[in-house]
């Protein structure tokens, strides 16, 4: 039965993506840029949620004054790594900001800005210019926030309706760039807040359009791998009252193409026939492992009789996109971050979404109350633990 009359299996399609256009290609990474991309975006992490924002680096968390607090995690990176530094840029707020462990940071108004990336010169970021035409700003900043460019772009000329709801109004957000595209994302025209869908696109630096993808539903959390191949998000919806969706997806930056991770819900999960809906997945967290990405989040399979599950079960899906091999495994954390040198030694986001707290292990200190964490590590393959409570391995 499908929940609140819409249909789990339409945003669960979320992964099932289609092409609609192609492209030029960006520029590949120089090679020995994974190895070392990797080790600078594991050195800290930045946090975000109703504490502010901050950073996390060994057990410290650093508040970043001048940002104000939030209770929605907003689409796409919590934050990106700057090349060749020990700093990140993300936005938040109406926020742009530059942080880094141990640094004073950076903190500019950015007033209808969304999402972030980092190349070697610049920080990138979307904002609305409320322009006709469809109209959207790429606005580049140079590291230290010191100077910015502003180059105006359109959205892509969609088929179909002229008219689009009148909610349909938020900037694109940004979700990765390189030497020579910035990667965006954005509602489409034909779609609605609650169920999208959506289009991932890219443009030079000029502002060109370059290449297109449609997504079935609205984008969430984002995150770009270290070698900048390949963009990891979010794709879901709503259905009402305790129905969210936000499937993983998994997108190769280089040709704008779709990994096809089949079903949304592993095949493991135990799956009740009596109930009235389908499970849905809700994505919590994303992090890359080199060339791995690990998402995590809540598999909702209300009881019988009941249209909302009190108590989702956390899972963690593991994707390696050039094997194309996938994996799952139920979890217990949110997310987490490896602070180490011990394997238990680590930081966990706890609880429902109202009660979400950052939890120092094994202490079960309290950090404070943030909502998402971007970039960091996640515990090295010697503190990996066995299929304890039930993993399962595939390839789709």
């Amino acid at each position: 039965m499908r929940p609140n009359g819409w249909s789990i299996s339409a945003l669960s399609a979320a992964l099932l993506l289609s092409v609609v256009g192609c492209g030029s290609t960006p520029e590949t990474s120089p090679p020995g840029t994974t190895r070392a991309a990797q080790a600078a975006a594991e050195s800290f992490s930045v946090l975000v949620g109703p504490k502010g924002l901050a950073v996390l680096h060994g057990t410290t968390v650093e508040p970043v004054a001048g940002v104000p607090p939030t209770e929605v995690t907003a689409a796409g990176p919590v934050a990106a790594l700057l090349p060749e530094t020990s700093g990140a840029a993300a936005v938040s707020a109406e926020r742009i900001v530059v942080l880094g462990p141990g640094q004073p940071p950076i903190v500019k108004p950015c007033n209808t800005c969304s999402g972030v990336a980092a190349t070697a010169d610049a920080i990138i970021t979307t904002r609305s210019n409320f322009r006709e035409g469809e109209g959207f700003d790429l606005v580049f900043f140079d590291h230290r926030l010191a100077s910015s460019r502003i180059v105006p772009a359109q959205r892509l000329t969609e088929r179909a309706k002229t008219t689009f709801p009148a909610e349909n109004t938020d900037p694109p957000v940004t979700l990765a760039a390189s030497a020579s595209s910035v990667t965006v994302g954005y509602l489409s025209r034909n779609g609605g807040v609650r169920a999208g869908p959506s289009i991932v696109a890219q443009y030079s630096l000029a502002g060109k359009l370059l290449a297109q993808v449609s997504v079935d539903g609205i984008i969430g959390r984002s995150a770009v791998s270290p070698d900048g191949h390949y963009l990891a998000l979010g794709v879901g919806g709503s259905g009402g009252a305790c129905v969210t969706v936000s499937d993983l997806a998994v997108i190769d930056l280089e040709q704008l193409t779709l990994a096809d991770l089949g079903p949304a819900i592993p095949d493991a999960y135990p799956i009740d026939p009596s109930a009235l809906s389908e499970p849905w997945f809700l994505l919590t967290d994303l992090l890359w492992n080199a060339d791995r990405v690990s998402a995590t989040g809540e598999i909702y399979s209300p009881p019988p009789g009941e249209s909302c599950d009190p108590k989702p079960q956390i899972w963690q899906r593991v994707y390696h996109p050039v094997a194309d091999e996938l994996s799952d495994r139920q979890v217990q954390a949110r997310g987490i971050r490896w602070l180490g040198p011990g394997c238990d030694e680590v930081a966990e986001l706890r609880g429902e979404w109202s009660e979400r707290q950052l939890v120092k292990q094994p202490e079960g200190t309290e950090l404070g109350r943030f909502t998402a964490v971007g970039l960091g590590a996640g515990p090295p393959a010697r503190c990996q633990q066995s299929a304890a409570t039930g993993t399962q391995t595939s390839t789709p």
